[in-house]
């Protein structure tokens, strides 16, 4: 209560001493002063105390015209603070405030790897301005792979905005997002509609060609479509690509080696098409090429677990004991997350090149993340028994 009381005393004072407008700032100020000690404090008594402050200031800030907006802001940004995300945007649409403010916010956010906060950051964008959000807030939502979300964020985009310049990246990323979820009629279905609208977006036609081929409509079908997209764009790196991952499920290897290399001389900076360039020279049992395609990869990408994992099988085939241990053992070391392929594959090098302690240790592990795999208990009863 005393608190309050020297509060009110302060403001009577200042209010004599330096009148309305000065008293206006005086509250705006130390409202963000609050606001600010409040984020410092992060959780606990001390940061609930500075918020409620800064909420009183505000709102002692916001009875004065020439504060009122400003006022709104701290407003918003102290209850998005307490989690009250509706009431922020409503603080802030009261304020008018811009939407690419806070798109500023949620990509300093990215910047920090902060993604739940960016997340929150650019849903907040998009309530006040979805045509200026959604592909900020939908692709982010789709790069941290929840692929429903940004699904339903690019379709509302379409629903409310049917004639905005906008439209065509919104049908590519909502085409996106059933592809990466493997539904592939919807795939389907969704880039024709989209095709009836941008009929020669090359992106569209080489998505349509991999649904039509995933979906079953078969070879023919899917590259015709990808060859057209080629021919309306020669520089679109994906289309290289995707033709390069059809001719590999199409067992036709050397085939997708040329088009993966035609990809990457367009788009030079893509990590995982140099692994499955190399990858599809290993099932073509061109093993020299394959070791020289993966060492340009650890050339490029020496932090890239992938490439390591993927060579320590060439070694495994190439009969190179001490150079496959030494892969896969490195891209154990590179990989942040437990990854139950990575073991089974070290194990079974290990077993090979007549270590077995390492080979039990790395199929122990592999049990600890799949404790009902046969291969692993297999494997391990194989050592147990020698």
């Amino acid at each position: 209560m005393h608190k309050l009381v020297l509060l009110l005393l302060i403001s009577i004072l200042a209010l004599v001493v330096l009148g309305p407008s000065l008293l206006a700032h005086f509250y705006l100020n130390l409202g963000f002063v609050n606001l600010s000690q409040a984020e410092l404090a992060a959780s606990g008594p001390a940061a609930v105390a500075h918020s409620q402050r800064a909420e009183r200031l505000f709102e002692q800030a916001a009875q004065y015209a020439e504060t009122y907006q400003a006022a709104r802001r701290g407003q918003g940004f102290n209850l998005l603070a307490r989690g009250d995300k509706a009431g922020a945007v409503a603080a802030w649409q009261d304020a008018q405030i811009s939407a690419a403010s806070l798109l500023v916010f949620g990509e300093n956010m990215i910047e920090q790897r902060q993604w739940e906060q960016a997340l929150i950051w650019y849903e907040c964008a998009a309530q006040l301005d979805l045509a200026a959000s959604a592909n900020a807030w939908a692709g982010l939502l789709q790069e941290r792979k929840n692929y429903a979300a940004s699904f339903q964020v690019w379709q509302q985009a379409l629903h409310s905005f049917p004639e905005h310049s906008q439209r065509l990246s919104w049908w590519q990323g909502l085409a996106h997002s059933l592809r990466a979820r493997e539904q592939w009629q919807a795939a389907v279905q969704t880039s024709r509609t989209a095709l009836s609208e941008f009929p020669d977006d090359p992106s569209l036609l080489t998505g349509l060609g991999m649904a039509l081929y995933y979906g079953g409509e078969g070879l023919e079908a899917a590259t015709d479509v990808i060859q057209r997209a080629i021919a309306l764009d020669e520089d679109l790196a994906w289309s290289f690509a995707t033709m390069a991952q059809i001719m590999a499920r199409e067992k036709q290897y050397e085939r997708a080696y040329t088009w993966y290399s035609k990809a990457i001389a367009r788009k030079s900076d893509t990590e995982w098409w140099y692994v499955a360039r190399a990858n599809v020279a290993r099932s073509a049992g061109k093993l020299p090429l394959a070791l020289e395609s993966y060492q340009q990869a650890i050339e490029l990408y020496p932090e890239y677990a992938a490439v390591y994992y993927e060579i320590s099988w060439a070694y495994y085939l190439n009969e190179e004991q001490e150079q496959a241990v030494a892969a896969v053992e490195q891209a154990l070391a590179l990989t942040y997350t437990p990854n139950l392929s990575y073991y089974i594959r070290a194990g079974r090098i290990y077993e090979w090149a007549n270590q077995p302690d390492e080979a039990l240790a790395a199929y122990q592990q592999a049990l600890k993340l799949a404790p009902d795999n046969k291969r692993v208990k297999d494997a391990l009863q194989r050592l147990e028994e020698k």
